[in-house]
């Protein structure tokens, strides 16, 4: 959890070095991803996730839907908010949070239903503003259950944009 903290902070450290977000012409997306859950610690399971990206802008925030699922038959589905950092044309950095309900299958037991997800991710933005990068996560109950041993995931994905006429 440090180590995502020291990287949100440093995200918004650097906020005077890129466009924060660029709203123009910005799309929904569809992100589809595949990683591994449990990242660091054993058993691992791979991963498969979907996202809904919004081209709203809330206070410089894209909302965003999303679940993921794992071969063990883990589900969590969530709703959050997540910042477009943009360091050039074609480099996005993504910081975001997360709250969502984690139905626990035959994987991890995360010793609560309420977790919530920090995550980093940086991606190539293609000029038909699909994206092509790679996901880090901690999903965590922040203590409020009596078992909080959270998990950690790496996700590589692709967004597709989303635009009028597809």
């Amino acid at each position: 959890m440090k180590r995502l903290l020291i990287l949100f902070l440093f995200s918004f450290s650097t906020l005077g070095h890129c466009r924060a977000l660029d709203n123009t012409g910005m799309v929904p997306l569809l992100t589809f991803g595949t990683g591994i859950f449990n990242t660091f610690k054993t058993p691992k399971t791979m991963q498969f996730q979907m996202e809904y990206r919004t081209a709203l802008s809330i206070a410089m925030a894209r909302p965003f839907i999303g679940m993921f699922t794992t071969t063990k038959f883990n589900y969590y589905l969530y709703a959050g908010i997540g910042w477009d950092l943009h360091f050039s044309k074609y480099l996005v950095v993504t910081p975001s949070f997360a709250p969502g309900i984690y139905f626990q299958g035959h994987d991890k037991n995360l010793g609560y239903p309420l977790e919530f997800r920090t995550s980093l991710e940086v991606a190539y933005k293609f000029p038909s503003k699909a994206r092509l990068g790679v996901q880090f996560y901690h999903i965590s109950n922040a203590s409020i259950g009596e078992k909080n041993p959270g998990e950690e995931s790496l996700i590589f994905f692709y967004s597709i944009p989303i635009t009028k006429g597809i």
